[in-house]
């Protein structure tokens, strides 16, 4: 199909249209468009190498040193620290220390030269027991999921002062009763210590009450041993 000579231009186009132009050849082509105009500019007005980046928000120090200081001070005695590794491994208190400003895995990862999978190991624990808990974001260009990773305060300190209460009770109902020679391992509740005769069953030294002075006196000496102790009689 031709055109007058008036000037301008007619053309056909890859779709059989015939479009007229001024002194320019024009066509509506077939394909993707692109979303950039001649000067390689988004149409919107924002350069494709120049767009801003995801902001992370603000943490306030404060709270981060606040948080830092609660951690330390829950489980400042042995005895806390070591129900700490019972339930969340070797690597709980590193990794819960580092979390007075939340993180994802593999920052703490990195920050503490572990392998990611000890990590994610202590957290999913400490998760177990609501000492620790998650936000989940959705990135929408690849659709990843990003876990980051909090102390619940409250929690964690409700859930230290329940287990010394716990390991207290112990000497408080007067129905348990140990070895002074062999020491806090060898507690025994009243039945059991009424079949021996209230004698130690391996060096037959006599039995003494356990009392809260002697819990306490372990709590700082013998962590390890008192926690077996209120394991055993599934007091924990």
């Amino acid at each position: 199909m031709r055109g007058k000579n008036t000037g301008s231009k007619s053309v056909r186009s890859k779709t059989n249209s015939t479009v007229k132009t001024s002194g320019i050849k024009v066509g509506r082509i077939a394909g993707k468009l692109s979303n950039k105009n001649s000067n390689g500019v988004l149409h919107g007005g924002k350069s494709a190498s120049k767009l801003p980046p995801k902001l992370k928000p603000k943490v306030d120090e404060t709270e981060v040193l606040a948080r830092l200081k609660g951690i330390r001070k829950a489980f400042s005695t042995m005895y806390a620290r070591q129900l700490l590794v019972l339930v969340g491994g070797e690597d709980a208190f590193a990794v819960l220390s580092n979390l007075s400003r939340p993180s994802t895995d593999e920052d703490l990862s990195k920050g503490l030269k572990l392998k990611i999978s000890d990590v994610r190991s202590a957290l999913n624990r400490l998760h177990d027991v609501a000492i620790v808990n998650y936000d989940r974001t959705k990135d929408d260009e690849t659709g990843w999921y990003t876990y980051t990773w909090y102390v619940q305060m409250s929690k964690m300190n409700s859930w230290v002062s329940d287990h010394i209460d716990r390991a207290m009770h112990l000497g408080n109902k007067g129905d348990m009763f140990y070895c002074p020679k062999c020491g806090i391992e060898a507690t025994y509740n009243f039945e059991e210590s009424a079949e021996n005769e209230f004698s130690c069953p391996v060096c037959r030294k006599s039995l003494k009450a356990l009392d809260n002075k002697v819990v306490k006196k372990v709590m700082n000496t013998e962590p390890e041993r008192l926690i077996r102790v209120i394991r055993r009689y599934k007091r924990i």
